[in-house]
């Protein structure tokens, strides 16, 4: 009985097999727009209070909290690509789209002030950081793909639009013995970008209207890095593929804009007594536009993949395992790390135009597990799917992130 079970689920798979095969045509140039986001956060999952009474425990989250205290996430970065797949195995694609990156952190000091309290004359620090990184780029992916080994090059420019980054950000907090609070808050905010920014009502208009002087400081601050991708058909259904994106030549920002925020609050016992709370003196400096000379790569990256496809494609396992670099020469060695990456993931393909994808994976310090569906009518190519996320692994299965991406291909 076994035996026969076994022989009718192989003969629908390989019956599917032969009929993805024989509608699978080939199309000879290809459109497709990618646009893929995400935010995440490395605690309070949204599972967590999804329930009829929410608790909030400061004491528990400050001792699930960790060393690196709270941090968020969030990536936007949409693509547009043409490509040409010329016979013999020739690829021909032109690249471009913008990425957006955003971080923030909080450090570990406030949820033990909230889990804990304080101690009489010690004083609280509270660090804090964030960045924020905007890049438009440009690739050309040019390759040849035989009947066991392929190769494509895939040269890129990109350019530094913004690059901001908070520096020196922290708040601090004491209580004396006399019952007096003190409260002190500080960031500095460097603004590095190709353009002097303004936070005026005008400065985008202003921006569109005088697009054309702005193309040529965009080509001086042009910066360039090289992606290179080998595959290798090792086996029957088993493919294997090595990337790596190898920064060249960095791209440079001119000017610079520092903001410089702070912040002094004090209360006496009397003034609590006499319900006058006071105000907080708050000041916030923009310096001026200055020259600057700031150069940042994008994230180099290395990795590797295997494809295992069982039944001509039915039915796909995919793994990887990659080493990324952020701001890999940085002058601050504070913006620099090292993380790893790595996917596992499978598809099925139900019927020829209908597949279904799971995957779990870690990219760029986000761990993410991905429900997809894709659909392919030949001309139209659509894939869709949702992710749950977070820079922590187990709130990554909390709702502490969301993601989406779409995916349309049109071609003929």
């Amino acid at each position: 009985m076994k035996k026969i079970f076994l022989s009718i689920i192989f003969s629908v798979l390989a019956s599917l097999s032969v009929f993805a095969a024989d509608n699978d045509r080939y199309r000879g140039f290809d459109l497709t727009f990618d646009i893929p986001a995400s935010a995440s956060m490395n605690s309070f999952g949204l599972l967590d209070y999804l329930k009829p009474e929410i608790v909030i425990d400061f004491t528990k989250i400050a001792d699930e909290m960790s060393d690196d205290g709270f941090k968020v996430r969030a990536a936007v970065s949409p693509s547009i690509t043409a490509g040409l797949n010329m016979d013999p195995g020739l690829i021909f694609e032109v690249q471009a789209g913008t990425q957006i990156y955003a971080g923030l952190g909080i450090g570990k000091g406030l949820f033990d002030f909230l889990g804990y309290g304080n101690e009489i004359n010690k004083e609280i620090k509270i660090d804090a950081s964030g960045y924020v990184d905007l890049f438009l780029f440009a690739q050309l992916n040019v390759g040849w793909k035989g009947k066991k080994f392929g190769l494509t090059v895939s040269p890129a420019i990109f350019s530094t639009l913004v690059h901001a980054v908070a520096t020196d950000s922290y708040a601090k907090m004491e209580n004396d013995t006399s019952g007096n609070f003190y409260m002190k808050f500080n960031s500095n905010i460097d603004i590095y970008s190709v353009i002097p920014v303004s936070f005026s009502p005008d400065f985008g208009q202003d921006l569109l209207a005088n697009y054309k002087d702005l193309l040529p400081v965009l080509g001086d601050s042009v910066g360039v890095d090289l992606g290179v991708t080998f595959t290798w058909d090792a086996y029957q259904y088993l493919t294997l593929e090595g990337t790596a994106r190898i920064p060249i030549i960095p791209s440079r920002m001119t000017k610079r804009m520092p903001i410089s925020m702070n912040c002094d609050y004090s209360l006496g016992i009397q003034q609590f007594a006499t319900d006058s709370l006071g105000a907080p003196n708050f000041n916030m400096t923009m310096g001026s536009v200055e020259d600057a000379d700031y150069s940042i790569n994008r994230p180099m990256k290395f990795s590797i993949t295997a494809d295992y496809y069982p039944f001509n494609g039915v039915m796909e396992y995919y793994a990887g395992l990659g080493l990324g670099f952020k701001h890999p020469f940085a002058k601050s060695i504070e913006e620099r790390s090292v993380y790893v990456d790595y996917m596992i993931g499978i598809r099925v393909g139900f019927v020829n135009f209908l597949n279904f994808y799971v995957s779990t994976a870690r990219t760029d310090e986000v761990f993410c597990h991905k429900l997809g569906l894709g659909l392919n009518l030949h001309i139209l190519e659509l894939k869709a799917g949702i992710s749950a996320e977070s820079t922590s692994f187990a709130s990554s299965f909390k709702g502490a992130g969301l993601g989406a991406y779409v995916t349309a291909s049109v071609g003929l």
